[in-house]
Protein backbone atom coordinates (compact mmCIF):
# COMPACT_ATOMS: atom_id res chain seq x y z
CA UNK A 1 0.00 0.00 0.00
CA UNK A 2 1.43 3.34 -1.05
CA UNK A 3 1.19 6.58 0.89
CA UNK A 4 -1.32 7.82 -1.69
CA UNK A 5 -3.47 4.72 -1.17
CA UNK A 6 -3.32 5.30 2.58
CA UNK A 7 -4.51 8.90 2.13
CA UNK A 8 -7.34 7.80 -0.17
CA UNK A 9 -8.60 5.20 2.31
CA UNK A 10 -8.45 7.72 5.16
CA UNK A 11 -10.35 10.30 3.07
CA UNK A 12 -13.00 7.67 2.27
CA UNK A 13 -13.36 6.77 5.94
CA UNK A 14 -13.75 10.44 6.86
CA UNK A 15 -16.49 10.73 4.19
CA UNK A 16 -18.72 8.02 5.72
CA UNK A 17 -20.82 10.42 7.87
CA UNK A 18 -21.45 12.59 4.79
CA UNK A 19 -22.40 9.47 2.85
CA UNK A 20 -25.24 8.77 5.28
CA UNK A 21 -26.48 12.36 4.98
CA UNK A 22 -26.25 12.22 1.18
CA UNK A 23 -28.42 9.08 1.10
CA UNK A 24 -31.09 10.78 3.21
CA UNK A 25 -30.99 13.91 1.05
CA UNK A 26 -31.28 11.85 -2.12
CA UNK A 27 -34.32 10.06 -0.68
CA UNK A 28 -35.91 13.46 0.07
CA UNK A 29 -35.10 14.62 -3.47
CA UNK A 30 -36.69 11.47 -4.90
CA UNK A 31 -39.80 12.02 -2.79
CA UNK A 32 -40.07 15.64 -3.98
CA UNK A 33 -39.63 14.53 -7.58
CA UNK A 34 -42.36 11.89 -7.24
CA UNK A 35 -44.68 14.36 -5.52
CA UNK A 36 -44.23 16.87 -8.32
CA UNK A 37 -44.89 14.22 -10.97
CA UNK A 38 -48.00 13.01 -9.14
CA UNK A 39 -49.34 16.55 -8.69
CA UNK A 40 -49.71 18.15 -12.10
CA UNK A 41 -50.45 21.88 -12.26
CA UNK A 42 -54.11 22.88 -12.02
CA UNK A 43 -54.26 23.93 -15.65
CA UNK A 44 -53.48 20.34 -16.78
CA UNK A 45 -56.92 19.24 -15.57
CA UNK A 46 -58.46 22.20 -17.43
CA UNK A 47 -56.59 22.56 -20.73
CA UNK A 48 -59.08 25.18 -21.93
CA UNK A 49 -57.88 27.41 -19.11
CA UNK A 50 -54.28 27.46 -20.32
CA UNK A 51 -52.78 30.58 -21.72
CA UNK A 52 -51.54 30.81 -25.24
CA UNK A 53 -50.76 33.74 -27.41
CA UNK A 54 -51.44 33.43 -31.09
CA UNK A 55 -51.32 29.63 -30.98
CA UNK A 56 -48.00 29.56 -29.12
CA UNK A 57 -47.99 27.22 -26.15
CA UNK A 58 -47.39 28.90 -22.78
CA UNK A 59 -43.94 28.34 -21.26
CA UNK A 60 -45.60 26.69 -18.23
CA UNK A 61 -46.89 23.98 -20.53
CA UNK A 62 -43.48 23.57 -22.12
CA UNK A 63 -41.79 23.29 -18.72
CA UNK A 64 -44.33 20.70 -17.55
CA UNK A 65 -43.92 18.60 -20.70
CA UNK A 66 -40.12 18.81 -20.38
CA UNK A 67 -40.32 17.81 -16.71
CA UNK A 68 -42.52 14.81 -17.48
CA UNK A 69 -40.17 13.78 -20.32
CA UNK A 70 -37.13 13.98 -18.04
CA UNK A 71 -38.86 12.55 -14.96
CA UNK A 72 -38.19 8.80 -15.57
CA UNK A 73 -34.52 9.42 -16.36
CA UNK A 74 -33.99 11.76 -13.40
CA UNK A 75 -35.78 9.31 -11.08
CA UNK A 76 -33.57 6.46 -12.28
CA UNK A 77 -30.41 8.56 -11.79
CA UNK A 78 -31.37 9.34 -8.20
CA UNK A 79 -32.25 5.69 -7.50
CA UNK A 80 -28.88 4.55 -8.89
CA UNK A 81 -27.06 7.16 -6.82
CA UNK A 82 -28.87 6.01 -3.67
CA UNK A 83 -28.12 2.36 -4.47
CA UNK A 84 -24.42 3.05 -5.09
CA UNK A 85 -24.04 4.98 -1.84
CA UNK A 86 -25.96 2.34 0.12
CA UNK A 87 -23.62 -0.31 -1.26
CA UNK A 88 -20.62 1.70 -0.06
CA UNK A 89 -22.20 1.98 3.37
CA UNK A 90 -22.92 -1.77 3.45
CA UNK A 91 -19.30 -2.50 2.49
CA UNK A 92 -18.15 -0.23 5.31
CA UNK A 93 -20.41 -2.09 7.77
CA UNK A 94 -19.13 -5.50 6.61
CA UNK A 95 -15.53 -4.47 7.23
CA UNK A 96 -16.53 -3.03 10.61
CA UNK A 97 -18.15 -6.38 11.49
CA UNK A 98 -14.94 -8.18 10.54
CA UNK A 99 -12.88 -5.77 12.66
CA UNK A 100 -15.30 -6.20 15.58
CA UNK A 101 -14.71 -9.96 15.49
CA UNK A 102 -10.94 -9.43 15.52
CA UNK A 103 -10.79 -6.76 18.23
CA UNK A 104 -13.57 -4.42 19.36
CA UNK A 105 -10.98 -1.70 19.97
CA UNK A 106 -10.42 -1.46 16.21
CA UNK A 107 -14.07 -0.53 15.73
CA UNK A 108 -13.81 2.04 18.51
CA UNK A 109 -10.80 3.51 16.77
CA UNK A 110 -12.67 3.84 13.46
CA UNK A 111 -15.74 5.34 15.09
CA UNK A 112 -13.83 7.86 17.19
CA UNK A 113 -11.17 8.85 14.65
CA UNK A 114 -13.02 8.81 11.33
CA UNK A 115 -16.71 9.15 12.17
CA UNK A 116 -16.62 11.39 15.25
CA UNK A 117 -13.26 13.06 14.44
CA UNK A 118 -11.89 12.86 17.97
CA UNK A 119 -8.23 13.88 18.40
CA UNK A 120 -5.72 11.04 18.36
CA UNK A 121 -4.40 11.70 21.87
CA UNK A 122 -7.92 11.58 23.33
CA UNK A 123 -8.52 8.26 21.61
CA UNK A 124 -5.41 6.49 22.85
CA UNK A 125 -5.63 7.97 26.36
CA UNK A 126 -9.38 8.01 27.05
CA UNK A 127 -10.97 5.46 24.73
CA UNK A 128 -8.46 2.72 23.97
CA UNK A 129 -6.27 3.18 27.07
CA UNK A 130 -3.19 2.27 25.09
CA UNK A 131 0.16 3.74 24.13
CA UNK A 132 0.66 6.17 21.29
CA UNK A 133 2.69 3.59 19.34
CA UNK A 134 -0.01 0.93 19.74
CA UNK A 135 -2.66 3.42 18.63
CA UNK A 136 -0.77 4.22 15.43
CA UNK A 137 -0.13 0.51 14.73
CA UNK A 138 -3.86 -0.13 15.15
CA UNK A 139 -4.69 2.79 12.85
CA UNK A 140 -2.40 1.43 10.13
CA UNK A 141 -3.96 -2.01 10.55
CA UNK A 142 -7.48 -0.56 10.21
CA UNK A 143 -6.66 1.43 7.07
CA UNK A 144 -4.96 -1.59 5.50
CA UNK A 145 -7.97 -3.75 6.36
CA UNK A 146 -10.34 -1.40 4.55
CA UNK A 147 -7.93 -1.18 1.62
CA UNK A 148 -7.70 -4.96 1.27
CA UNK A 149 -11.38 -5.70 1.91
CA UNK A 150 -12.71 -3.11 -0.54
CA UNK A 151 -10.66 -3.60 -3.72
CA UNK A 152 -13.40 -2.12 -5.91
CA UNK A 153 -13.55 1.04 -3.83
CA UNK A 154 -9.83 1.68 -4.26
CA UNK A 155 -9.38 0.15 -7.73
CA UNK A 156 -6.61 2.51 -8.88
CA UNK A 157 -4.20 1.03 -6.38
CA UNK A 158 -2.20 -1.04 -8.88
CA UNK A 159 -2.18 1.57 -11.63
CA UNK A 160 1.51 2.45 -11.81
Amino acid sequence: MTAEDFRRVKAWLYSIPRLKIAIENLRIELEKLDTRAASPPRWVSNPAGTFSTGGIIDSRQVRWVEFMDEYPLRRREIELDIHERQQQLECFERVMDMLRKEDARLVQLVRKKYLEKVHDRDIWENVLYTSKATFYRMRIYVVEAFYECLPGQFAHRNAS
